[in-house]
């Protein structure tokens, strides 16, 4: 498939396991042999509270997309800003990839390839490419494209430490599916979303975004902006390639020697035994390489639009990170029919956040059971954050003569025109 492409990107291990990374359908190991005109670059200051901080940029042709001051804590969070916006990086690649990227998606092999432009402006390396989903937001309940310019802590950069009833802690940490802007509000075409909002209709050949992980749950939108405001005004996620760049190592010792046991990148762990020992040899030459680079902020004004507020709004439809943190932080190792039927037959308790995020997990990954435990949910169970969430569930099945007649039934039985569930049960039918 790569025949013409070998030299520049190079599959490594297909099928990765996506279990940690609940909205992601596929994902692929590559080698890609770039030329490092897409890369971050960073520097070391010191600090009086953190001791130091890392000063970073990620530069296409030079010209700065985001900064980013993160401080010496890694479980702390960064401050982000933007940049000169893409649109003025005379980046030639994006320009010739845009039409395929704009078609019909196929699946991640064909996304890769018609990306190979693209990925060969990277810094040569391993790298993970995935198709999954993002929230159009910034994890805090803000329009991802109606942030301040100037630099702002993000909960998004760090990961969330969660705390149960009995005190125990829980961390949750590389989910990379929020998005930051790289482009100017100026650029913003209402057409353009109204095309995009006409492409949704097909969920399973939905044109892509381009994404890059740049932190903990964050991802800078490289292409794809109007993608992600028809997903907003349609209360959907955004359908992303994202690239997601090597992020450390673990080691054992072997006879007095240091020998790499497994890769990370954001979620995802490779065990070192899945890896030619050739890119394991420069993954320990890079380690030892690296350098600290020379990092300018500066102003930037790329976001000065007043945003309607249908935009604005839309927000709320999305989970922050402290509330995605929630979701998956539930101890299920595999989704299993058994697992599914116990936790239906005995709905309190632990069993309602397990069953919670095999719901968010099937919804997202389009299994066809979800429409059956759905149901069973909504019958079940009082007013509760599950009930929301199974009702919205089942409002985006549409043309469903099971789940029209389980709404009918339920307008029928409650007719408090407040209510939440009234008002998504309602909008079935819009």
């Amino acid at each position: 498939m790569f025949k013409n492409k070998i030299k520049t990107v190079k599959i490594i291990k297909n099928n990765l396991n996506t279990s940690n990374l609940a909205t992601c359908s596929d994902a692929k190991l590559v080698h890609i042999n770039g030329i490092g005109s897409l890369k971050e670059n960073t520097k070391e200051m010191k600090d009086s509270y953190y001791g130091y901080r890392y000063l970073s940029n990620i530069t296409l042709n030079e010209v700065p997309l985001i900064q980013i001051n993160a401080p010496g804590c890694p479980t702390c969070a960064s401050l982000l800003a933007t940049g000169y916006g893409i649109e003025n990086t005379n980046c030639s690649e994006l320009n010739e990839i845009r039409d395929r990227i704009n078609s019909d998606f196929i699946n991640l092999d064909k996304s890769i390839l018609d990306l190979s432009p693209l990925l060969k402006l990277l810094e040569s390396g391993l790298y993970v490419i995935v198709d999954m989903m993002c929230y159009p937001t910034n994890g805090e309940g803000d329009f991802f494209w109606d942030i301040p310019n100037d630099m702002t802590e993000y909960e998004a950069t760090a990961g969330v430490l969660l705390t149960d009833e009995d005190n125990e802690y829980d961390y949750v940490g590389s989910q990379p599916v929020f998005i930051y802007p790289t482009q100017n509000t100026d650029c913003f075409s209402e057409e353009r979303v109204t095309y995009y909002m006409d492409k949704y209709k097909n969920t399973d050949t939905i044109p892509r975004a381009i994404a890059y992980n740049c932190s903990e749950f964050m991802n800078v939108l490289l292409d794809g902006h109007h993608k992600a405001c028809a997903a907003t005004l349609l209360e959907k996620p955004v359908h992303c390639i994202t690239i997601i760049p090597f992020s450390g190592c673990s080691y054992t010792f072997e006879n007095d020697e240091e020998k790499i046991e497994s890769l990370n990148f954001s979620s995802f762990e490779i065990s070192a035994d899945d890896i030619p020992k050739n890119y394991l040899s420069k993954i320990s030459k890079r380690r030892k390489k690296l350098k600290m680079e020379v990092v300018n902020l500066f102003e930037s004004n790329i976001i000065n639009k007043n945003w309607e507020s249908k935009y604005i709004e839309s927000a709320s439809n999305y989970p922050t990170v402290a509330q995605y943190a929630d979701m998956v932080a539930v101890d299920v190792n595999e989704i299993t029919d058994k697992l599914i039927e116990d936790c239906l037959n005995n709905l309190v308790g632990e069993n309602i956040n397990k069953i919670k995020y095999i719901i968010f997990v099937l919804d997202n990954k389009k299994d066809p059971r979800v429409k059956n435990i759905a149901l069973q949910c909504a019958k079940q169970l009082n007013y509760c954050k599950l009930k929301v969430q199974v009702f919205k569930v089942l409002n985006r099945m549409k043309n469903d003569e099971e789940i029209e007649q389980f709404f009918v039934d339920y307008l029928i039985e409650d007719n408090d025109t407040h209510s939440l569930l009234v008002k998504i049960a309602n909008s079935y039918w819009d």
